[in-house]
């Protein structure tokens, strides 16, 4: 997941981790309308696919860590310029 930052860049990707991301295909991520909850669908033995749903307060966790890395990046690059 990434997330648009205040000056329209976006951060860098991060990972879910558990309990969203498995070895498996999780696809089709949707956060429901009131924004607390984030369904997403998996494959499963036996079945196509399954319908899961966590908190969506995962993703704002997320965010402020992905937030936090990609100033610590800008920081550095400013403090080690190429």
């Amino acid at each position: 997941m990434s997330f648009r930052q205040a000056n329209g860049s976006w951060t860098d990707p991060v990972t879910l981790g558990e309990p969203v991301n498995t070895n498996l295909q999780e696809r089709f991520p949707m956060v429901s309308p009131d924004g607390k909850y984030l369904f997403f669908t998996r494959p499963t033995p036996g079945h196509s696919h399954d319908v899961y749903w966590v908190s969506a307060g995962i993703i704002e966790n997320l965010k402020a860590k992905a937030i936090q890395e990609m100033r610590f990046k800008i920081d550095h690059q400013q403090e080690n310029p190429k």
